[in-house]
């Protein structure tokens, strides 16, 4: 049965993904072989210090309201909120598979 403590332990998820996805694009620039492929993040991942403010902290605490959110939703619009949300870890389970590729070819050419 679909729950609460299912979808937040989703969105926990989501979040450390998003973690890691700005932890491999921050290691790839730095090798100079890469560019940031986000159109609204090339200026961001310039400073190490805002790419952290944008991508951890601030997500951190948006994470923290959907939580605080979740506890007071119907289970209709948990189940439409299930569905957003395995759609975006699809999505960034793939960007970080992109990254670990990448990351190992950058390895094993140099």
């Amino acid at each position: 049965m679909f729950s609460a403590k299912t979808l937040k332990t989703k969105v926990v998820f989501l979040y450390l993904l998003n973690v890691f996805d700005i932890i491999f694009t921050l290691i790839l620039l730095e090798t100079s072989y890469f560019q940031e492929a986000n159109v609204f993040m090339q200026s961001i991942v310039t400073s190490n210090i805002l790419s952290i403010f944008v991508k951890i902290i601030l997500p951190a605490g948006i994470v923290f309201y959907i939580l605080y959110l979740i506890k007071q939703c119907d289970i209709d619009k948990l189940i439409f909120c299930n569905v957003v949300i395995s759609i975006s870890i699809i999505f960034y389970i793939l960007v970080n598979l992109n990254h670990l590729y990448l990351g190992l070819n950058y390895v094993w050419y140099i």
